[in-house]
C-alpha cells in the first residue's frame, strides 16, 4: 500500500505483503514506518502507548512486533 494511503488510515493501521523469502510491513505510527525482514510474520501484534493530541490523553495503538 502506498505511503499516502497509509497516512490517511487511522493510527495503528498496518498492511503487509510476504513471499517465501521477504516480509514487508508498513504501519501508521507518528509517521509511516516501513520495514522489510526475512522473519516471515508480523505476529504477535503488540500495543504501545502514544499521546493523542485530539483526545488529549495517552492511547494504545496496535503495532506489529518484528
Amino acid at each position: 500500500m502506498p505511503v499516502d494511503e497509509v497516512k490517511k488510515k487511522y493510527r495503528g493501521f498496518f498492511d503487509h505483503v510476504c513471499n517465501s523469502t521477504v516480509y514487508v510491513c508498513r504501519w501508521n505510527d507518528n509517521a509511516v514506518v516501513t520495514l522489510a525482514s526475512n522473519h516471515l510474520t508480523h505476529h504477535p501484534i503488540g500495543s504501545v502507548q502514544r499521546y493523542s493530541q485530539s483526545q488529549k490523553k495517552h492511547v494504545k495503538i496496535r503495532m506489529p512486533e518484528i
